[in-house]
């Protein structure tokens, strides 16, 4: 009988295997690499870290603010969507060149689903500011 056909013979020790396999700490570091890297951490760069982490906060809070009115939404939803994506980054993210805060293209393209509800049907105020925004600087 094939390999992959094994579960067969013994049906009962198929999902405790594959059980074995998804929560090993193979498994949970490539899931996690917070767990790769916390042991590891040298709490001589927690000053830098911890200045790099004030300084992104008070770039990323007034950056999210704006984005959120670009949106059409309330500020509290750019605050969301500034620091929401960094607590999840700390656990979930493995990649040091990753934008994970708001972004001018995101706000203007989610303005058009915050005033209509729907993608489809474009809004007056989002045609006229996608209009205007690419009008040459003279015409305006």
């Amino acid at each position: 009988m094939a390999a992959h056909c094994a579960w067969l013979q013994n049906p009962a020790a198929f999902p405790q295997a594959r059980a074995r396999k998804f929560f090993s700490r193979k498994t949970l570091n490539q899931r996690l690499p917070i767990t790769q890297w916390l042991p590891k951490y040298d709490l001589e760069c927690l000053e830098g870290d911890v200045m790099a982490g004030l300084t992104v906060g008070l770039t990323v809070i007034p950056q999210g603010i704006a984005y959120a009115g670009i949106a059409g939404l309330p500020p509290n939803y750019g605050l969301y969507s500034a620091f929401m994506g960094c607590f999840m980054y700390v656990f979930l993210g493995g990649c040091k060149d990753i934008s994970i805060g708001p972004t001018a293209i995101m706000a203007i393209m989610t303005h058009q689903y915050s005033v209509t509800g729907n993608a489809d049907t474009p809004s007056s105020s989002a045609s006229s500011a996608a209009s205007s925004s690419l009008r040459p600087a003279s015409v305006i």
